[in-house]
């Protein structure tokens, strides 16, 4: 049987996190998935650790270090479900994440863009909710504007968001051209063509303070400025 959700999880050199990460699928209330994990050249104890998970859900592929876009439109190419999640290997899920997509998914069954509500850790012991530009109860509702709600923290974020396999492809799935700011450019390109859809409950953690080639300011100011050409 085909799976609801192919989760698709690229892997480069996160050695201390990508355990915690996967238990965070496997331990989903909603079982119903795949898992692909891109192994994108790890240099360290990665795909080692990503191993020792004992899961038939799981599949391990493999790649020469290309970047974390072809590792995702690898995966997906590959992936069996007609909706697609995401999830970076330091990054976790709540074990309610699947199941409010799915409920997302339910509500607004023809919307193109999918986004659960996330927490951020600033550090290992300071977390606090994402902050939006518009107002939202606990119901589940449409994005009536996706660039001025997504001004102080982004409504789509890479590993709370779930999209199907086809308008992804209609769209041109991630552009592997882009540094740093590929998954903004995806969620433009969904948000200009389709209806962006938000689910209020926080399901998932994304750690801001884990290092990345680009330190956290340098990133955050390629996005605003990214975001900013589609301002007409």
């Amino acid at each position: 049987m085909t799976p609801f959700f192919s989760v698709i999880i690229p892997l480069y050199n996160k050695e201390n996190y990508i355990k915690d990460s996967i238990n965070s699928v496997i331990k989903q209330s909603f079982s119903d998935f795949e898992v692909i994990i891109v192994n994108d050249g790890s240099t360290d104890k990665s795909l080692i650790k990503a191993s020792q998970i004992n899961d038939s859900r799981i599949t391990i592929i493999y790649q020469k270090n290309s970047g974390a876009p072809i590792a995702r439109n690898n995966g997906i190419s590959l992936a069996k479900s007609k909706y697609i999640a995401l999830l970076d290997a330091d990054d976790y899920w709540h074990p309610n994440h699947l199941l409010e997509l799915k409920k997302l998914i339910e509500i607004f069954p023809t919307a193109g863009l999918f986004c659960n509500n996330y927490q951020v850790y600033y550090t290992s012991d300071v977390v606090r909710s994402a902050k939006f530009n518009f107002d939202f109860k606990k119901d589940c509702l449409v994005v009536d504007d996706f660039f001025k709600a997504s001004v102080t923290n982004c409504v789509a974020w890479t590993s709370g968001v779930a999209f199907t396999k086809e308008k992804f492809d209609a769209v041109g799935g991630f552009d592997s051209t882009l540094n740093a700011v590929e998954d903004l450019d995806l969620w433009v390109k969904l948000a200009l063509k389709y209806q962006v859809v938000f689910n209020p409950t926080i399901t998932m953690s994304y750690k801001i303070f884990i290092g990345d080639s680009l330190s956290k300011r340098e990133y955050n100011d390629i996005r605003y400025e990214f975001i900013n050409n589609f301002s007409e």
